[in-house]
């Protein structure tokens, strides 16, 4: 889990991904209060996270010869899981830095 680089404290799974969900870039320390952003790497990782049930609902069904509803079943499962385990992949940053 992501730690506040102010305070130091670890956040929990709740309010990281309560903070991952806002339109706002920016996410406040439940402890001290500050400002904290995603890093770049972070965002990037987690980009390319959220990429990876697409090729599933294409390929596999061509590959395997499973029914294409059996495929998007098993992208929203895949989809859901990763949503649960996105929230360790964030680092935080007390400044936002750009993603290129």
């Amino acid at each position: 889990m992501p730690a506040c680089q102010n305070c130091g404290k670890e956040w929990s799974w709740g309010t990281t991904f309560r903070g991952l969900i806002r339109v706002s870039m920016a996410m406040k320390c439940p402890y001290c209060g500050e400002r904290q952003y995603g890093t770049a790497s972070s965002g990037r990782r987690m980009m390319v996270i959220g990429l990876i049930p697409i090729p599933l609902v294409f390929i596999i069904p061509y590959i395997s010869g499973m029914t294409v509803w059996i495929a998007l079943a098993l992208a929203i499962v895949i989809s859901v899981v990763l949503i649960i385990i996105m929230p360790f992949f964030l680092k935080l940053s007390n400044e936002q830095e750009p993603y290129w």
